[in-house]
């Protein structure tokens, strides 16, 4: 059970192959490189959000209104918010899209879960 995680499977209705697992908990990727995993990950709105509060940042900063270190704080605050935040996000726009939530699985990773959660949908499909 070391390194095992829980996953959320998301699928559309009666589309198994559809399935998304998204991790529970903090997301590295959103944090290192939140821009690019909201893109990969279909979540428009945050990612224009994102866009603009960093073309803001950097236009203040490029103005010299507060200290360099005040800016860089700024963005790891908001690198945290998207690495604590962004599988959320991703949920509720799998849900906004007419995914429904369908299996929760503990997994070592997201290809693992999707694998377990096509597996019992073809068992359940089988024995019907």
């Amino acid at each position: 059970m070391i390194g095992m995680k829980i996953y959320t499977v998301y699928a559309k209705p009666g589309d198994a192959e559809s399935a998304v697992a998204v991790k529970e908990g903090f997301s590295w990727l959103a944090f290192f490189v939140p821009f690019l995993w909201m893109l990969y990950r279909r979540i428009w709105l945050a990612a224009a959000l994102l866009f603009l509060v960093n073309v803001a940042i950097m236009v203040l900063a490029d103005a010299k209104l507060a200290d360099p270190a005040i800016w860089v704080a700024i963005h790891l605050i908001i690198m945290l918010i998207c690495g604590f935040e962004g599988n959320g996000w991703l949920e509720k726009t799998l849900l906004k899209r007419g995914f429904e939530l369908k299996d929760i699985i503990v997994s070592q990773d997201e290809f693992r879960a999707k694998y377990k959660f096509l597996r019992r949908e073809m068992k359940v499909c089988h024995s019907a």
